[in-house]
């Protein structure tokens, strides 16, 4: 079984004479696994003999007394698919808690998708840390798990205030002020993410410049907070079909009402992404205010294992989120007013980070002149008269002829301010908004 792991599993993952060193020991090296050593311990998980295998060794992190490590997992490759990794994986995580230990990590090699995503179903996370195997000649990358206790304990979301032990019985006045007072810190901690947001910013411009698109991924509050702003892109910016996508654990349903442990699964995250067939083009924007989400991570595994940019958005510090996203951005909000109500606070700076993403993108792509929503979607009588005052300001024209010049580009705000501004036909102002790539000010001639 060893030498079959070996054989069938990591070619093009790990060198070829690796791989025949290390699988020509095969049999040894697998009696060696069954052997407890010193401070490790084995298991075996056998079915009808012949047809279910499985070996782990586990024990204590040799380099951190308080943490558990899984020095070997195999499963007969032909077994795939009947739960005898699970098994194995779920007995070791068992011992750990039974012995005390807060944590436990493994080493996987980087290109190994089919692994990684295996132990991103038991919640095994990338903390960060990564090397090249010197016996094995292959990158590596650290994963972390901790019982699901263990993790919440540790969020400054999840911390309950002393306090505001009494704050049942506070006053509807009072109560009101504290809330005031608690969002007040909400923009100075976006603030202080300002530098991480605008990476963020700038990738994401990138790839929606390139044909991508901005997906987010979130499950509960954050999940309906992406959907918002994938919504009202579409008004906003006269974005593309498709352009701007809100992905939420548990799909529509969980946008009006709670879906039982939809969030727990991180394979969800994934399936998500491929029903909108990512692509190494798009940006996934992970949301979570714990940085812990399961089905976050799943999307956010994913979209790295296709090539797409990923973005972590969480706020608490030193997040899984954070690990695993190519650009993080960890908003410290603190402990909530209600504990782990994170829809206040967290939601709040959610909010203000995604209207960041979103319209700092647009205005880069020339949605925007100046302060101006030139590329409006007029769909209702509120939005057709904003569009007649946006041509009306940027034609520096009255409202008559802003309405004339609107009826005859049909409606398109960019494209009636260039017949305003350039003498021409709706037919030659949109030429010259393709040429500009539909940048206004480039179509105009004037200097961006």
């Amino acid at each position: 079984m060893f030498e079959a792991c070996w054989r069938e599993v990591y070619p093009g993952l790990v060198p070829q004479p690796v791989i025949e060193k290390v699988a020509g020991g095969g049999l040894a090296l697998w009696s060696g696994l069954l052997r407890p050593g010193e401070r490790s311990w084995s298991v075996e998980v056998w079915g009808r003999p012949g047809e279910v295998s499985g070996v782990i060794r586990y024990g204590r992190d040799p380099d951190q007394a308080e943490t558990g490590h899984v020095f070997s997992l195999y499963v007969d490759p032909t077994t795939s698919g009947r739960g005898v990794g699970t098994a194995l994986l779920r007995h070791a995580q068992e011992w750990f808690v039974d012995n005390g230990l807060s944590r436990a990590t493994l080493w996987v090699f980087e290109a190994n998708a089919r692994a990684r995503g295996f132990y991103a179903t038991q919640r095994w996370r990338p903390d960060g840390k990564t090397r090249v195997e010197p016996e094995f000649e292959t990158p590596e990358v650290r994963l972390s798990w901790q019982p699901v206790e263990s993790e919440l304990e540790n969020l400054e979301t999840e911390r309950s205030r002393p306090e505001l032990s009494e704050l049942d019985t506070m006053g509807v006045p009072d109560l009101v002020r504290l809330m005031n007072e608690e969002d007040a810190g909400v923009a100075v901690a976006v603030r202080a993410a300002a530098g991480q947001i605008s990476a963020a910013i700038d990738a994401v411009t990138e790839r929606l410049a390139a044909g991508g698109r901005l997906i987010y991924a979130g499950a509960g509050t954050a999940g309906r907070l992406g959907i918002l702003d994938a919504t009202e892109s579409v008004p906003t910016f006269n974005t593309k079909p498709g352009q701007v996508v809100g992905l939420i654990a548990g799909g529509a349903r969980a946008v009006m009402e709670a879906v039982e442990g939809a969030e727990d699964d991180p394979t969800s995250g994934e399936k998500d992404l491929r029903a909108v067939q990512l692509s190494s083009l798009d940006v996934v924007v992970g949301i979570s205010a714990s940085g812990r989400t399961p089905y976050v991570l799943g999307a956010v595994e994913y979209a790295n294992q296709v090539g797409a940019t990923s973005v972590g958005l969480a706020c608490n510090r030193g997040t899984l989120l954070a690990a695993a996203a190519r650009y993080p951005i960890e908003v410290e909000v603190g402990p909530e007013m209600i504990a782990g109500s994170t829809r206040l606070k967290s939601g709040t700076a959610q909010k203000l980070v995604l209207n960041m993403i979103s319209t700092i993108a647009m205005v880069r792509l020339g949605k925007t002149y100046g302060n101006l929503m030139v590329d409006l979607r007029a769909t209702n009588e509120k939005l057709r008269a904003r569009a007649v005052r946006i041509v009306q300001n940027a034609a520096q024209t009255d409202p008559i002829e802003a309405r004339r010049a609107l009826d005859g580009a049909g409606g398109e705000v960019k494209t009636a301010i260039v017949m305003l501004r350039t003498g021409t036909g709706a037919g030659d102002a949109r030429v010259r908004l393709e040429r500009a790539g539909g940048n206004l000010r480039k179509a105009l001639d004037e200097s961006p």
